[in-house]
């Protein structure tokens, strides 16, 4: 009697389980944000209308919109924690797209926060220094958006599992495009 082979398939290698945020990760989150809020309130910007006086109502918008404009940069210097969460925890999955761009971000948002610190302790002239800054932040955060709106579609084609941090960052990366639109379309100075 002859024996039949047949081929098996190769095992599947077991596919990890998407990391999910944990009480300690929400905590972070919460601190970020108001470490976003208190750098906002250093750099010294203000917004205003260039045409007219605004009401109360457009006037307490113009006065939350810096910090709205900033919330990502206190988030993105807590990224190492996030990180460093999920690998405590058993992650082993390598870095995703989201994630080095996140890490990209987090290099600028430590320049970004050191200036902050500077400015609002006193340590900087006020000689015209903050425009460029800003413009700076604005220009740095418009381009990782439109790549963060890239690798999220790129994902959309893809089937693996990313962790919670990777959607976070894209989150992150395109957020400061809804008050910059705000400012566009409000005609609102940058001051």
């Amino acid at each position: 009697m002859a024996t039949q082979f047949t081929p098996q398939e190769p095992a599947a290698a077991p596919v990890e389980p998407a990391t999910q945020p944990r009480l300690f990760d929400y905590l972070f989150l919460w601190v970020g944000v108001g470490v976003s809020a208190y750098l906002a309130k250093m750099t010294g910007l203000t917004m205003t209308l260039a045409t007219a006086e605004p009401s109360a109502m457009l006037q307490a918008l113009l006065d939350i919109l810096p910090t709205l404009l900033f919330l990502p940069v206190g988030i993105i210097l807590l990224w190492p924690i996030f990180f460093a969460t999920q690998w405590l925890c058993g992650r082993r999955q390598s870095l995703t797209a989201g994630e080095w761009l996140l890490g990209l971000a987090w290099l600028a948002a430590l320049v970004f926060a050191g200036w902050c610190v500077a400015k609002g302790t006193g340590n900087l002239p006020d000689d015209g220094f903050k425009r460029y800054v800003v413009q700076g932040y604005l220009i740095f955060m418009v381009s990782m958006g439109a790549l963060a709106l890239l690798f999220w579609v790129l994902g959309l084609l893809g089937r693996r599992r990313r962790p919670w941090t990777h959607t976070l960052s894209l989150a992150l990366m395109v957020w400061p495009a809804l008050p910059l639109l705000i400012v566009w379309l409000g005609n609102i100075k940058l001051e």
